[in-house]
């Protein structure tokens, strides 16, 4: 019998975020083993790891980082991936060590930031099996070696190991006529015209519809949070989400509001108990006026250049 504090899940309101967020995760998965991968490949895919991220494990934090930023260290990686695992009935644990730093002068040099967390779940008759849900620095497939081969690995066992039963081998094509595969009646340059309108018209919609959910989000640390991240994208600080807000604010130095929304953007990350009323209207007020300055300031060709960007449009 399984030990029941490897099932708990510690007392908090958290609780029904983290149960929706693995069943939503694991949908359709129907063995344990299978939803643990379903869980690590959910949380390598939906957030980024940021070793600047506000650092800690606690409920409130780990909230914080699926909730609003997506941002966390490996700690709150491995425990985020832990706790969901517990909604769903696994045996969940979370174990911490380093990964081998970098060699100079045949000495390895183990810093902060090689601190390395990971979850392991108990199944029957397998054991304690680890798992890595921390993406690498520069997204999902970027890892460190002594994680990448691991990964790699579960991807491949995921299927093997998912069947209920004996796995099925594919049946042989009958041997004879062969089947006829349909041609294409459409054409490139039939296609090509419809791919870029559509693109165009996403690149219209997609940025408006952004902004209006981001001033629109609850609670107020959210709406703060969205104004922070809507200026930062009128700025044109895109996949740079490894600078701090003191860096950001730093390399613009002429945009005046600026400074007071980075403030208040910190002020949500390390202690959002303690926000101020009315913030949330004085951050939109600020990147209103940051999005103003930008579009007198930028020539539209590079706005436009901006906003067409893929890397823009898709992950801002």
């Amino acid at each position: 019998m399984a030990d029941p504090g490897l099932t708990a899940f510690p007392a908090g309101p958290q609780e029904k975020l983290f149960r929706k967020l693995a069943q939503d995760a694991t949908r359709g998965a129907d063995v344990p083993i299978r939803q643990a991968y379903r869980l690590q490949n959910f949380l390598r895919t939906t957030a980024k790891y940021d070793i600047t991220a506000p650092p800690g494990h606690s409920l409130k934090a780990l909230e914080f980082f699926l909730d609003t930023t997506y941002r966390g260290t490996s700690e709150q990686f491995a425990s985020s991936f832990a706790l969901m695992a517990r909604t769903l009935g696994l045996p969940a644990r979370v174990v911490v060590g380093f990964r081998p730093g970098q060699a100079k002068d045949g000495v390895y040099h183990v810093r902060s930031g090689d601190v390395m967390a990971w979850a392991e779940i108990k199944f029957d008759k397998l054991g304690w099996r680890p798992f890595y849900p921390t993406p690498g620095k520069s997204g999902a497939k970027d890892d460190h070696d002594v994680v990448s081969s691991a990964i790699e690995e579960s991807e491949k066992l995921e299927g093997e190991f998912g069947q209920s039963g004996a796995s099925k081998a594919k049946e042989p094509a009958p041997k004879g006529k062969p089947v006829p595969v349909a041609e294409s009646t459409s054409h490139w340059w039939v296609i090509a015209p419809v791919v870029v309108a559509a693109y165009l018209l996403l690149a219209l919609v997609l940025p408006w519809w952004r902004r209006r959910s981001r001033r629109g989000a609850t609670p107020d640390a959210r709406r703060v949070m969205g104004a922070w991240h809507q200026a930062c994208q009128d700025l044109g600080v895109v996949g740079k989400h490894s600078l701090t807000a003191s860096e950001i604010v730093a390399r613009h130095p002429a945009v005046e509001e600026l400074q007071p929304l980075a403030a208040l953007a910190n002020h949500v990350r390390y202690a959002p108990d303690t926000l101020p009323p009315h913030a949330a209207s004085e951050a939109w007020r600020y990147s209103d006026a940051i999005r103003a300055h930008t579009r007198r300031t930028t020539p539209l060709r590079t706005r436009l250049t901006h906003r067409l960007n893929p890397k823009t449009l898709i992950r801002p």
